[in-house]
This record gives C-alpha cells, sequence and structure tokens, in this order.
C-alpha cells in the first residue's frame, strides 16, 4: 500500500492540534504521539508511522482514527488534564464507538516487535478472549510479542486508563517497534503490520457481534 499521503498529512498546517475522522465501526485507532512533544524538559520525537497506521485503517476497514496534528503542550499519554484525552473519550462516547487501540512506537534498538501493555492483565480484565485474539493476530503475522515489556501500562495517566476510567470500554495500548514502519528502512514491514490490523479489526467485529448476539 502507498503510504505517502498519510506520511504527507504531517507535513501539512493543521489549525487544532487533533484530528478525528468518522468510520462507520464501533472501533478507533488513537496515535497521539504523532507529534513531537515535551515530557519532563526532554524532546520525545514524533511517532508518525502510528499515524499512518490509525489513518491507513480508516481508509481500508472504515475505523474511526485520532490523531495528533500540531504540537500544543499536550502530552496525552502523561499529562493529567489532557484535551487530547479528553475529547477521545466524549468522542467515543457520543458516537457509539466501543473498543480503542492506542499506538505507539518503540525505539528500532528495542528487540521486540510488539509491546501490548496489559499490566499483569488488569487492564485487559473481563477482556481476556478478544485480547488474546489479538496477541494471535501478531504472533500469525510472523511479529515478536513481549506483554508488559519495555512498558506494562501501570501509569492511570495513559490514554488508555482514562479512557476505560470515563467510559468502561475496552481500550487496549499497543507499542509498535519503529523499524517495522518506515518505508525504506532496512526492517520495513508496513504492509504487514497493516495486514495484521486488518484481521484484528475483524477479530474485534467478531467478538462484538457474539457479544450482541
Amino acid at each position: 500500500m502507498d503510504c505517502k499521503k498519510y506520511f504527507g498529512f504531517f507535513d501539512e498546517e493543521h489549525p487544532e492540534p487533533y484530528v478525528i475522522k468518522s468510520g462507520t465501526l464501533p472501533i478507533i485507532i488513537s496515535a497521539p504521539h504523532t507529534y513531537r512533544h515535551f515530557r519532563e524538559g526532554r524532546v520525545k520525537e514524533a511517532e508518525r508511522g502510528a499515524g499512518v497506521i490509525a489513518m491507513a485503517l480508516g481508509d481500508m476497514k472504515s475505523t474511526h482514527w485520532m490523531v495528533k496534528a500540531r504540537e500544543d503542550g499536550d502530552d496525552p499519554n502523561y499529562s493529567a488534564d489532557s484535551p487530547y484525552k479528553k475529547a477521545l473519550a466524549a468522542y467515543m462516547t457520543e458516537n457509539g464507538v466501543r473498543y480503542l487501540i492506542d499506538l505507539h512506537e518503540l525505539a528500532p534498538s528495542r528487540p521486540t516487535d510488539v509491546n501490548p501493555l496489559i499490566n499483569g492483565g488488569k487492564n485487559i480484565k473481563g477482556n481476556e478472549d478478544l485480547y488474546g485474539e489479538i496477541k494471535n493476530v501478531f504472533i500469525n503475522g510472523g511479529f515478536t510479542v513481549t506483554e508488559d515489556f519495555p512498558y506494562a501500562g501501570k501509569t492511570d495517566n495513559r490514554v488508555t486508563a482514562y479512557v476505560n476510567r470515563k467510559t468502561g470500554l475496552f481500550s487496549l495500548q499497543l507499542e509498535l517497534n519503529s523499524r517495522l514502519l518506515y518505508p525504506g528502512g532496512e526492517h520495513c514491514r508496513l504492509d504487514d503490520m497493516l495486514k495484521a490490523f486488518g484481521n484484528i479489526v475483524g477479530a474485534i467485529m467478531r467478538h462484538d457481534m457474539k457479544k450482541d448476539g
């Protein structure tokens, strides 16, 4: 898939600090760190590959998506008072969105491909079966998966923690190794990653229909 237009989105000027695009499925893919931000005086580089997955999946599968569109001093996964995550929780409630996948990037030096933050199972309580299906999609796609390492998802200010606390809805943070996400890189597997996420959408919808049935 040619993802140039999605990467190009981040070179454009946007009036609002974040952009939300509606889909038809009850799933939203969030990428809150797609612009460089600051944490405790340190610069954290933009995670544009995560945003590309969110936007491309929206076109492929009609999922909703939300990405950071410019730097505004907000670090959604760290700030206690974050406009981004407040808007996300409100949007989900108002639009019948029942599942959140929040995407972040790992440094390319990390040995794993995918790091789900499940906090020893606390973050997926009551949704273990769905999480197991998501994990198996990555494994079957040839990706290495390491739960809770290097990050475990224990802090309350994370986007997923906030959304789950406010809405009670399924909210899962995934860290994806950045070496897999950027075309031209020696280890790029962006197409495979997009295929995996397409399969994850299918798994979530099967779970949703089973739950409603």
